[in-house]
C-alpha cells in the first residue's frame, strides 16, 4: 500500500493511505508531542491524534503539496500522468527530494 508521510522538520506528524475511495489520516503521536515542542508559533495543524480518520477530500493540512503536483518540474521529476488520480500525484511528489526545513512530505 502507498502512504504519504507528513514531517514537520524531523518531526514525523503522521501517514495519509487512500482506501476504498477515501483518505486516511493516522497521527504519531510521539513525533505530534516533538512538534508542539519545537514549533511554539505552528500552523493549523487539525490532524493533532487523529486514529484513521475518513475523508473524501484531501486534507488541508496537504493542499500546499497538491499545488506542486501541476508545476511543470513536479511533473517532470515526479513522472506524474494526466490520468494519476491526486493520491498518486501526492506520491510521486513524495518522492522528489524536497527541502526539510519546515513541512514536507515523503514516501513510503
Amino acid at each position: 500500500m502507498k502512504k504519504v508521510e507528513l514531517y514537520y522538520r524531523n518531526c514525523h506528524l503522521g501517514t495519509l493511505t487512500y482506501e476504498n475511495g477515501k483518505y486516511v489520516y493516522n497521527s504519531d503521536l510521539l513525533g505530534e508531542k516533538l512538534y508542539e515542542q519545537e514549533c511554539p508559533l505552528k500552523y493549523e495543524y487539525k490532524l493533532r491524534n487523529s486514529k484513521n480518520l475518513e475523508s473524501d477530500y484531501l486534507f488541508d493540512e496537504f493542499s500546499v503539496f497538491e499545488k506542486l503536483t501541476a508545476r511543470a518540474d513536479a511533473v517532470m521529476i515526479g513522472g506524474i500522468k494526466p490520468t494519476d488520480d491526486m493520491f498518486t500525484k501526492l506520491h510521486k511528489v513524495a518522492g522528489i527530494n524536497s527541502d526539510k526545513i519546515s513541512y514536507y512530505i515523503r514516501q513510503s
